[in-house]
């Protein structure tokens, strides 16, 4: 099997560098992922961590190679997949990996998504995070109760996604074609301690967030609004789980349901993707 070669840049290594590495050694994929970040002691130290992470991962159904790089032309060159986690230009990618697509996974996406683009505007980008996954659950739990299916399937549950990065809603909600608004009125009713359900009730949409981002958001609604920046709200990022499923979908690992940013009109926008090999189609 052809390894894919993905690039992984960010400005520093952290605990969410672990996450990503652990997360991709489920994806059951095959991989050269080259490591950056301007601080070069750590471009080593981390190579030698996420390979022993591949090799002690008792779960491991991946073939990754981690390869430090010592600048960031090695790092991008031929790339198929860049995970990026820090501002780049454009310039770059149109150089060195032209046919790439970068999963932007840094703060500030709106702004640093739409300053790539203006570097090379064919660039193929998209947001990528686990914003849905703590309100997925959530409607699993609904599911469970309302419906009396006990263990509900992802591809069976389908919403539309409105909204902007880290400050977006889910309506329109359906559970293998039925229409469950209603059931998750009745299900709010006897949890009014949930601040996604109360929000849902007040608003008619559920929060893409956490129980606690809401209930912090919730405090102040007006003042979160007007907090926007770059049209985005500063809210915590998610795990790495979605990314992984990210890049095993786009290297041919099969179709992938999920919710991205996607730069439409100039903006980044919140919306619904289903992704392939090396393709990402928004969702009506």
């Amino acid at each position: 099997m052809n390894r894919a070669k993905i690039s992984y840049i960010v400005k520093s290594f952290t605990s969410g560098s672990l996450s990503l590495f652990s997360s991709l050694a489920n994806a059951a994929i095959s991989a050269e992922v080259r490591l950056f970040s301007p601080k070069q002691d750590d471009n080593l130290i981390f190579e030698t961590i996420a390979n022993n992470i591949r090799g002690i991962n008792s779960h491991n159904k991946s073939d990754i190679i981690y390869l430090a790089s010592e600048s960031i032309e090695l790092a991008l060159s031929g790339s198929t997949i860049v995970i990026l986690e820090t501002d780049i230009d454009g310039e770059l990618i149109k150089r060195y990996c032209p046919d790439a697509w970068l999963v932007y996974r840094g703060d500030e996406p709106t702004k640093n998504m739409l300053d790539i683009k203006s570097g090379f505007s064919d660039v193929k980008i998209l947001l990528s995070d686990d914003q849905t996954d703590s309100v997925r659950d959530l409607l699993y739990d609904v599911i469970k109760d309302r419906l009396g299916i006990e263990k509900p399937k992802r591809r069976d549950l389908v919403y539309k996604l409105s909204g902007i990065p880290y400050f977006c809603f889910l309506t329109d909600i359906f559970y293998d074609g039925i229409p469950i608004f209603n059931e998750i009125t009745s299900y709010a009713e006897r949890f009014p301690e949930d601040y996604r359900l109360s929000f849902f009730m007040r608003y008619g949409m559920l929060p893409a967030a956490s129980n606690d981002e809401v209930k912090t958001a919730d405090a102040d609604f007006p003042k979160l609004v007007r907090s926007l920046r770059y049209g985005e709200a500063v809210l915590p990022v998610g795990n790495f789980t979605e990314t992984s499923l990210t890049v095993k979908s786009l290297t041919g690992g099969g179709n992938l349901v999920t919710d991205a940013g996607l730069i439409i009109d100039n903006k980044v926008i919140m919306t619904g993707v289903l992704i392939g090999k090396n393709s990402v189609r928004r969702l009506s």
